[in-house]
């Protein structure tokens, strides 16, 4: 059986598959290793990024190596922060974020949109909270 995973690296607000795939089972510890090494980066880059394993649907398996999200949450509200680019439209993201409809619980959107936030400079671009 195939134990190969995809590693994705979350850096500076890019996000990039490294071409190789390594083991899935490889440590945390190695994977940050890993990714610094192939991006030619300082090796402590990584030490307080998030390791996350995922299958897909399709059975790859996917490693994501991510920033700690910035700010802390109590256990009970757990959400996801979405950051754009400045220059991207509430239009575009209300559009982006209805084709992740199937996957996302609807019970929170309003009117049948997702709710939105307006632009916070502290994050460098326009921010939306997906509950």
């Amino acid at each position: 059986m195939d134990n190969l995973a995809t590693l994705n690296v979350t850096h500076n607000g890019l996000s990039h598959d490294l071409p190789s795939k390594l083991d899935a089972d490889t440590s945390d510890h190695d994977i940050r290793r890993i990714a610094a090494e192939s991006l030619g980066l300082d090796p402590e880059t990584f030490e307080f990024f998030v390791v996350d394993r995922f299958d897909t649907p399709q059975g790859e398996k996917r490693i994501y190596l991510r920033p700690k999200v910035p700010f802390g949450a109590e256990p009970e509200q757990v959400g996801t922060v979405l950051v754009f680019r400045e220059g991207v439209c509430k239009e575009e993201v209300e559009h982006r974020l209805k084709e992740l409809r199937d996957i996302l619980d609807e019970t929170y959107w309003v009117g049948g949109k997702p709710p939105i936030n307006s632009f916070n400079p502290q994050w460098g671009g326009p921010v939306w909270y997906v509950p």
